[in-house]
């Protein structure tokens, strides 16, 4: 997977839970009755261990975390075919901040976001136009370390020394791929099956670590890996990247709709030194263009696709235009 591409998923891979679906119904799973034991129950017993997986969603909203702690981060290591990619996000207040250490540096600030290309040496600014990109910003916003969903099923819960070890698995199928295994270098065709083993705060129910496995026979493979931190230390972004951002400089326009009654321009600001990354929707076509006509194509541009502009005016066409 693309580095820039994974940075913006990467909170909504933290927020599934690098989410677990399609577990058969007749799997069988394993319940903790007494602390460090465990007892196999039947799946008639799911409806407990579902209640149990709902319990864990409110203790893991970001902002829950964030009033009880000020601050919390969580580190994202992604272990590729060709090596590893190691992610670090902090949240404080309403801002978060995603550092791959590598490529990228990215900071969000109620939507207002900017950052580092350490690889293109370019300090960056967002511009986000039309309502197909609140999906997007919503995704980079996504409010919880942990999203239930129905499908995941509990192999074995055991409780040891104040915390919960959970283990589920789940099998791949149409609609859980192994998209994000090929996009690390791996023969998506090769695994069977996902398994997810957490390690729980047994008295606050927060999500401590998680891990997933790509499994083939007995082939197993360490595929993501996540620790959360309740204690970090505050993040400062470099002068060098708010004196871009904030400090003086000009503006630059796209406008939508032109010369009708639903023209629209959306505006962002960066000095000189620094480059306006465009993110549109889908509902606009795959160009930007010099004229409100829309005749004289400036650049190809390909829908969510990030693209570096030095244009003061451009403009967009819906794709319903003929």
């Amino acid at each position: 997977m693309n580095s820039k591409n994974r940075m913006y998923l990467l909170i909504c891979a933290m927020c599934a839970g690098l989410m677990l679906a399609g577990i058969p119904a007749a799997a069988k799973e394993e319940q903790t009755t007494e602390e460090g034991s465990e007892e196999e129950v039947s799946a008639e017993d799911s409806s407990e261990e579902n209640d149990f997986l709902q319990e864990l969603i409110e203790p893991n909203l970001l902002d829950e975390l964030v009033a009880k702690y000020g601050r919390v981060s969580f580190t994202l290591t992604w272990y590729c075919a060709d090596g590893t990619e190691t992610y670090w996000t902090v949240y404080q207040d309403d801002t978060y901040y995603v550092d791959d250490d590598i490529d990228e540096l990215q900071i969000d600030t109620a939507n207002d976001v900017y950052g580092i290309d350490y690889e293109a040496d370019t300090i960056y600014r967002y511009l986000f136009i039309g309502e197909d990109c609140e999906p997007f910003i919503e995704g980079m916003e996504a409010a919880s370390l942990f999203t239930y969903n129905e499908g995941e099923e509990i192999v074995s819960r055991e409780v040891s020394d104040g915390m919960i070890y959970l283990e589920t698995v789940v099998y791949y199928t149409d609609d859980y791929t192994t998209e994000d295994l090929i996009d690390c270098g791996y023969d998506g065709e090769e695994y069977e099956y996902e398994i997810a083993d957490y390690v729980i705060d047994e008295e606050t129910y927060e999500i401590l670590e998680l891990r997933t496995y790509a499994v083939s026979g007995e082939k197993k493979t360490l595929f993501t890996e996540a620790v959360l931190d309740k204690e970090p230390e505050e993040f400062v972004p470099d002068e060098e990247i708010t004196e871009v951002v904030f400090g003086e400089g000009s503006s630059f326009t796209v406008i939508t709709d032109a010369g009708t009654d639903e023209e629209t321009a959306y505006t962002q600001t960066i000095s000189a030194s620094g480059s306006i990354l465009v993110m549109c929707g889908d509902e606009f076509d795959d160009y930007l263009y010099a004229d409100p006509e829309c005749t004289e194509v400036l650049e190809d541009f390909t829908g969510y696709d990030a693209v570096y502009l030095m244009y003061d005016t451009v403009y967009l066409k819906r794709v319903d235009e003929e």
